[in-house]
């Protein structure tokens, strides 16, 4: 074991008495070596703590309650005092989750220890361990730094569980009921506070000497801070140390408070006695769960129905908003003020009150306006979670300042869907969000239950010229490699016979080489034998050319011929096209300029247009689509919701490389306690397949029934007949050669007659 000090100084005296089974040394032994065995521990301690145990003989070397140095656990001390050095220098697995647990002992309410908690407090186990009856325990843990941890439990005497309970029977009035019956017992336990009083003083005449030993001790060494020893007087002063270390009992409370208990709510739920810790050696038994089930409560989600296909709107409703299961029972628990189950409406502050416990089946319904009812598979998994869970929802239809949820870089205050969930009461978030850093440094984040990214939509390029169809079978490379060997074949022949005389006329090479190409025989015949092997290969050459370029003709004349896609962000900037998107808050514009280290991203981001926001028109910008000067990018899911709602999906196409690729998961605000109990429930529908289905369900239901046909009238059946603008390019070569044909019988048509007046004289 090793145990490390972290801000607790100070020696610490030994019992008066030999610790019996509850005394404080006894019990948290129990607890750190049995219990809580082999675990890291964080173990805070107020002032008055630090004198009232023994933690010389707890972590260091004597009696049972020893923890075992073999256990692999180590211990480190706060002083809860003069916690701030401590927290603002610790580590994140100090503070957060569940690698260490939290012990806090204390004889007074550790106000100074909670007020120097910040978001980053939250152990996912929390030990308290109260030393004073006097300290109000059930005020303690409704305190929603204490809510925030996962599992909580909670030693106390039954002395302190006796006061509390007067305490909450003064409070609650029935002290002064007509009949006399509850005030006769009422004056009962105030003559038993009468007795525990005297028991008090006299065990604190006892405690004197021992006291003023610890005082004498300081002064020489010195080893607390002054501001330590004025503490531990006034602490001394306000605390009770009476008989119950001795004679009161201990017992084991856990917070459920969305569980029904008594009158009210499991806020301070009991688990029973501690009995030396045989009911709680297991670890599980200290930490049961908190939230089996939520109660009947509903959760208001912060949403917008415009989420194609995790939220869209569907059928009609009736408009009241509510919808799941619950079957929570009826209580009039008053409202603890710590937020847990603050139920207020948009905009209000909320005062945590329980209400109504009872809640029954919810119907269907929108929250915020009477366009009709929401759906999804969003809702769809609630639903599925909802009876279980026991708990209900509610859903809105959009943000009031209409943003989907970012932060804002001037104030730094969150808007849309996420600004509900800091500033407007909100509980949950099942809209599109994905799983970033900014995002779970400051909320919650369940398990992620799917992937989606950023993709962008462009309109198909207009299929090239049909005229220049002659010349597509053959890339420009190859046209110029074909002309370049005509001329230097023509050529080198035309050398060769002009050296080396056949029977073939030089003037005539020109017919017999592009005869070759063109597929047409000549008159004139080469008598030697390197001629004919010469032109014999040219002609085996210009057959597989001729061929291939034949064959590839027949399905240039038929088909359009479409210019290259841009398919990757790099050709997408060099394109010139620009990048549009509707306006509704979205993070992409600002992400795509604070590109630093992707210029091309940068660029986009540059060349950026908003259109404003209209429930299902992009009517504006597929109309810059079908101008050819902007990109459409959105998530993949809604992108392919609105080609088909707008039929553009024959005229449209979705480039190949996405940026912004994450997971997607529910949000709700930082620290709330059910978050891992939603967690683990919507991680088993995932692995179970559900998610996937219901999602492939919705995508599958935006169809419409008459798209099937569409598609089918719209394709061009085989073997169609050429038309006149496939054929155009053969006319126009037609045309040509006439021209051409044309200007040689002009030419010869001015030149005979001057050969006429010059006739051939005689020798």
């Amino acid at each position: 074991m090793m145990v490390i000090s972290v801000g607790c100084d100070g020696t610490y005296s030994d019992p008066l008495q030999t610790p019996t089974s509850e005394h404080p040394d006894v019990v948290l032994g129990h607890l750190l070596g049995k219990t809580l065995a082999g675990r890291h521990l964080l173990l805070a301690l107020d002032p008055g703590a630090s004198l009232v145990l023994d933690l010389k003989a707890l972590l260091g070397g004597r009696g049972e309650a020893v923890i075992s140095s073999s256990s692999g656990s180590s211990v480190s001390l706060l002083d809860a005092h003069h916690p701030d050095p401590f927290l603002q220098r610790a580590r994140a697995e100090f503070l957060r989750g569940g690698h260490y647990v939290a012990v806090l002992a204390f004889t007074s309410s550790p106000d100074l220890l909670l007020d120097s908690l910040t978001e980053r407090w939250n152990p996912d186990y929390l030990v308290l361990l109260s030393l004073n009856s006097a300290v109000n325990t059930t005020r303690l843990l409704m305190d929603e730094r204490i809510q925030r941890s996962r599992h909580i439990a909670l030693l106390e005497t039954d002395s302190a569980v006796l006061e509390q309970d007067t305490t909450l029977l003064e409070k609650s009035g029935m002290l002064l009921d007509q009949d006399g019956s509850l005030l006769e017992k009422s004056g009962t336990l105030l003559d038993q506070d009468k007795a525990l009083l005297e028991e008090d003083m006299t065990l604190l005449e006892k405690n004197r000497l021992s006291l003023k030993k610890a005082g004498m001790l300081l002064e020489p060494n010195t080893v607390l801070p002054k501001y330590v020893k004025t503490s531990l007087k006034q602490n001394l002063k306000s605390t009770r140390f009476n008989k119950s270390f001795q004679k009161g009992r201990y017992r084991v409370f856990t917070s459920q408070p969305f569980t029904p208990h008594g009158r009210g709510w499991g806020v301070k739920l009991p688990l029973g006695a501690w009995r030396e810790g045989s009911n709680f050696s297991d670890f599980s038994a200290l930490f049961p769960e908190r939230f089996p089930t939520l109660g009947g409560q509903t959760l208001y989600l912060g949403s917008w129905c415009d989420d194609f296909p995790f939220l869209y709107p569907g059928g009609g409703g009736d408009g009241d908003g509510d919808r799941g299961h619950g079957d929570g029972d009826d209580g009039d628990g008053g409202g603890d003020g710590d937020g847990v189950h603050g139920d207020g409406d948009d905009g209000d502050d909320g005062d945590g009150g329980h209400g109504d416990g009872g809640v029954g089946d919810g119907g269907v319904g929108v929250a915020d306006g009477d366009e009709g009812s929401c759906i999804g598979c969003g809702l769809d998994l609630l639903d599925m979670l909802a009876g279980p869970l026991n708990f209900t929802y509610h859903v809105q239809m959009e943000p009031k300042d209409h943003n989907w949820g970012s932060k804002n870089e001037e104030d730094g205050r969150w808007t849309g869907m996420l600004g509900d969930l800091v500033y407007h009461n909100k509980h949950l978030v099942i809209n599109t969000f994905q799983v970033i850093e900014a995002l779970v440094a400051e909320f919650d984040i369940c398990y992620p239950y799917h992937m989606e990214d950023y993709e962008f939509l462009l309109s198909v390029p207009p299929p090239a010229p049909q005229w220049k169809g002659l010349l597509y079978p053959l890339k420009a490379e190859m046209w110029g490699a074909v002309l370049a060997m005509t001329c230097l074949v023509v050529l080198l022949l035309t050398i060769c016979l002009t050296l080396f005389p056949d029977t073939q006329d030089p003037s005539t090479v020109f017919l017999l080489v592009v005869g070759a190409e063109v597929r047409q025989s000549v008159p004139e015949r080469l008598g030697r034998w390197w001629g004919r092997v010469w032109v014999g290969w040219w002609w085996l050459g210009c057959v597989i050319i001729t061929t291939a370029y034949t064959c590839n003709l027949v399905a240039f004349l038929t088909v359009p011929v479409f210019p290259r896609r841009i398919e990757t962000v790099q050709e997408l900037a060099a394109s010139g096209l620009r990048v549009c998107m509707q306006d509704y808050g979205s993070f992409v514009p600002d992400a795509l300029k604070d590109s630093p280290h992707d210029l091309d991203l940068q660029h986009l981001g540059q060349n950026f247009d908003l259109f404003p926001y209209v429930y299902l028109r992009y009517d504006v910008g597929l109309s810059w689509l079908a101008d050819y000067t902007h990109a459409l990018i959105e998530t993949h899911s809604y992108l392919a919701y609105i080609v088909r709602l707008h039929h553009v999906s024959h005229s449209t196409y979705v480039m190949k490389e996405t940026v912004y690729p994450g997971y997607m998961s529910w949000v709700l605000k930082k620290n709330t306690p059910y978050t891992s109990r939603l967690s683990v429930a919507l991680a088993h529908l995932v692995e179970s397949g559900l998610v996937h289905y219901l999602y492939l369900k919705h995508m599958d239901s935006s169809s419409s029934p008459n798209t099937g046909a569409a598609t089918q009238t719209s394709k061009v059946s085989a073997g169609g007949a050429l038309q006149m603008g496939q054929m155009l390019g053969a006319f126009m070569v037609w045309g040509l050669g006439v021209g051409v044909a044309s200007l040689a019988l002009a030419v010869e048509f001015l030149l005979l007659p001057r050969l006429h007046h010059h006739p051939q004289q005689s020798p």
